[in-house]
Formats: structure tokens, C-alpha cells, sequence
């Protein structure tokens, strides 16, 4: 995106003729419709290219209007993940000199939420002594964000909400990161010694935040496997992290993207071949639903976004890079839970 050089802009329509006055609007306004516009286009760019491959392939596309709708912070984020908001989550960490920028031209390629995105991630939360456990929840995305006067979304819902917990914000929760909020939030910084810039709610305020309402609540404050201080995400992740405790035991295979009369093209659409440290697995879809995220005993977590005609049942084939990694894995039982379903 090039730079934008002055404070503030008028936008008029080349084809407009109207007499009346154009519409001014702020540098962070026209950053956020730029921002807006970049999304929209990625999304259209991104699936018509799997349908594209897909359809070459032979393979059937699953995809769901649903994620479009949430806005980043609803989806709960963390390594195995495939979604649209892990480029958001990408461009935050470079902001902040935790990644590279966001290679435009590798779009496609920057939805799935690799280890090193998960090392970012941690390596940010341990700078500013929030939780390290490498999720981007509402939490960490926040403090990524620095929430300020002009912002909205669901990330500004819930900070209106642990003000409004904590008694600094006896007004409704809108979403809007207006005068009120801003007051309120200046006052909690006060009270707790907030090292972020007045009225901005980065790191700092927002570890304060989550600490006051754990012990306001007696909400956990211990993340782990089943427990996400950066909870919040929608409804069917809190369900999972309810059953997270049952395990599978399953017989597990290993295949390459490479392998004779494979495409390389998963069930879902996912290019292994263009990303072959990506981990995926095959599954019955009976038994687990494509496009939930498991975690396999000595393979770690992945996306379930292939089937194969052998899997069926308690079976489940993992991906591997190259056929030397899948010959050495072989068969073995290993223990398989599902972390989020779709």
C-alpha cells in the first residue's frame, strides 16, 4: 500500500456531478477503507483461484459464507489454522517487526497459520507478559491492534465489556471506540498504572484488563490446551474446549503430495505441493468433520482438509513433506483429539 502523505483527504467521484460539499475523511478512515478494499479483493482472488485448482483437479471445494462475516478476534486463532484472518494477524506481527511484510503476489498461499506465525506470536506475548501459548485470541489481537478512539468491531465490544465489568463504562456496549470509551479507559489506566499512551489500549492496559476481570469473575488464568484466556471466539470453539478432554485412538499412515495418483490437491483445496511443510491429514469425514483442527499424538496439530478411499472409521493419514518422512513415520496408534470444529 503506498504511503499516505497528508492528515486528511477529500474523496469525490470522477463521474459526480453533484454540487454539494465531498466527503472528508480522516487518515485512519481512508487507511481502514483501503484496508477494507485489500480484503475484499483478497477474498475473491483467493477462492476463485482454489475453486480454479480444484476444479482442474477433479476435487470438490468446501467453503462456507459464514467465516466471511466474522470480524477478526470472533475466530479463535492458533497453528493448523486455515482462515482469512491469519493475513490480518500476518500484517500485525510485521507492524510490530515480528514477520516479514505480506507479500501480496503469495496471497493465497497466507491463510494457514504455520508454526512460525505461532513463534511471532509467542515471542510477542513473552515482550509484553501476556500469556505465551502462540493463540491469537482477543487478548493478544488486541494488544496487537492498540485499540483507539475511531476503532469498531467486536475487538472494541469487548473492551467496552471489561469496563463495563470492572464499572468504568456504564454505558452500553456498541462497539464504538468513541469519547465514553475513551474516558473510561483513560480512567482504568490510571487506577492500574497502564504503561501504554493514554488512551490506547496496547499491551500493557490489556494484560491489566484481563487480569482485573479474571479476578473480578473467577475466570481461569492459566492458558492451555483446553483453557484460552483469549477466549471469546464464537460459541462452537467454547463447546470444543468443553470436549476437548476426549481422545481418539486411531491408526495412523503417512502420505506425500506426491504420492502415485495424488493431485496434490487436498479434498478441501489446499496446493500441499506449493506448501509441503503444511500439516494436514485425512479423515473419515463421519468421524471428523473437514476443516477441524486436531491434534495427533507425535505429529502435533493440523487441519483435517483431506479424505482418502482407504481412510474410513479410525483411520487417519498424515502428510508429510517428503517420502523419506513418510516411510519413517509407517503405521502406528496414536491418540487424536479434536481442538476446534467447524
Amino acid at each position: 500500500m503506498a504511503p499516505i502523505p497528508d492528515k486528511r483527504f477529500c474523496l469525490v467521484d470522477a463521474v459526480s456531478t453533484s454540487a454539494e460539499e465531498p466527503q472528508v475523511y480522516s487518515t485512519k478512515e481512508v487507511e481502514t477503507m483501503q484496508r477494507i478494499d485489500k480484503k475484499k479483493t483478497i477474498k475473491s482472488v483467493s477462492m476463485a483461484t482454489v475453486i480454479a485448482v480444484t476444479l482442474l483437479a477433479g476435487e470438490q471445494v468446501y467453503a462456507s459464507d459464514e467465516t466471511d462475516e466474522l470480524e477478526l478476534g470472533e475466530k479463535l486463532l492458533y497453528q493448523g489454522v486455515v482462515h482469512e484472518h491469519v493475513i490480518e494477524l500476518q500484517e500485525k506481527l510485521a507492524e510490530n517487526q515480528l514477520l516479514e511484510e505480506v507479500d501480496d503476489e503469495q496471497i493465497n498461499e497466507l491463510t494457514y497459520y504455520s508454526e512460525e506465525i505461532a513463534e511471532a506470536v509467542k515471542q510477542f506475548q513473552k515482550e509484553h507478559e501476556l500469556v505465551v501459548d502462540g493463540i491469537a485470541g482477543i487478548q493478544t489481537l488486541s494488544a496487537l491492534s492498540g485499540l483507539e478512539k475511531g476503532d469498531e468491531g467486536f475487538l472494541i465490544e469487548e473492551l467496552q465489556t471489561d469496563l463495563k465489568e470492572l464499572g468504568y463504562y456504564p454505558f452500553s456496549v456498541d462497539g464504538i471506540f468513541g469519547s465514553k470509551t475513551e474516558e473510561a479507559l483513560i480512567q482504568f489506566q490510571s487506577d492500574y498504572q497502564a504503561e501504554d499512551s493514554e488512551g490506547v489500549a496496547g499491551p500493557d492496559t490489556l494484560r491489566l484488563l484481563h487480569e482485573q476481570t479474571r479476578f473480578s469473575t473467577g475466570k481461569e488464568g492459566v492458558e492451555n490446551t483446553n483453557t484460552v484466556a483469549d477466549s471469546g471466539a464464537e460459541s462452537s470453539e467454547k463447546k470444543t474446549a468443553d470436549s476437548a478432554d476426549e481422545v481418539m485412538t486411531m491408526e495412523a499412515t503417512a502420505y506425500t503430495a506426491y504420492c502415485d495418483g495424488c493431485s496434490g490437491i487436498t479434498a478441501t483445496g489446499i496446493d500441499l505441493r506449493s506448501q509441503p511443510d503444511m500439516k494436514v491429514v485425512a479423515v473419515d469425514p463421519e468421524v471428523i468433520p473437514l476443516g477441524a483442527v486436531v491434534e495427533v499424538e507425535g505429529y502435533g496439530r493440523a487441519v483435517a482438509a483431506d479424505t482418502g478411499g482407504a481412510i474410513t472409521g479410525s483411520r487417519i493419514d498424515l502428510h508429510m513433506p517428503t517420502k523419506e518422512d513418510a516411510v519413517h513415520f509407517g503405521r502406528r496408534q496414536v491418540n487424536v483429539r479434536i481442538i476446534e470444529a467447524p
